[in-house]
């Protein structure tokens, strides 16, 4: 019989997981207040925006094992960056420019993470696609720093899905699958 190792959850995850879990319970509180039709939708960008930046880095940890502290450091960036938008959660999109640079914050801090696994020969090119999608994306959150709240709402939505299409793109070819 074969003896399994598993990996021990550490702290550092179960705290970055609180984090989206507190941020959810905002976002519930937040509709709570106020069931009409722009609050549904802005609170539903935002969740979408959150759940995908937790795919984000849950995606990248289930692919790269990264222990060193260079990585250690930009993903507690990265955290930051999350604890950002959760802490702007509150007001919906009134305070819309916090949340973006907390969305910024995410995708160049992963992107430096794909930067650094990219060291690995097998996944330079899937790194590279990932790079290139996140930069992208993380420049083009700053527009809805400045539109109305509804636009807002529906950009950050659109930059998520975005954030999905590029996994969809590194992922379609044989060579940038690991």
């Amino acid at each position: 019989e074969e003896e399994q190792e598993h990996d021990q959850v550490e702290p550092f995850e179960l705290w970055f997981d609180l984090i989206y879990v507190g941020a959810m319970i905002e976002l519930g509180s937040v509709l709570k207040s106020s069931l009409d039709i722009n609050n549904l939708l802005t609170i539903a960008a935002m969740f979408f925006v959150l759940w995908s930046a937790w795919l984000d880095m849950t995606t990248f940890y289930t692919r790269f094992d990264l222990k060193d502290m260079f990585s250690k450091v930009v993903t507690w960036a990265y955290a930051c960056g999350v604890l950002g938008m959760a802490v702007y959660t509150s007001d919906g999109m009134d305070h819309r420019m916090g949340f973006a640079v907390g969305y910024l914050m995410t995708r160049f801090t992963l992107a430096i993470l794909y930067w650094r696994a990219s060291v690995i020969p097998r996944a330079r090119l899937m790194c590279q696609h990932m790079i290139v999608g996140n930069v992208i994306i993380g420049l083009l959150c700053i527009v809805p720093m400045f539109t109305p709240e509804l636009v807002s709402a529906i950009l950050f939505t659109l930059l998520a899905a975005a954030a999905f299409v590029v996994h969809a793109w590194t992922f379609r070819k044989p060579e940038t699958r690991l």
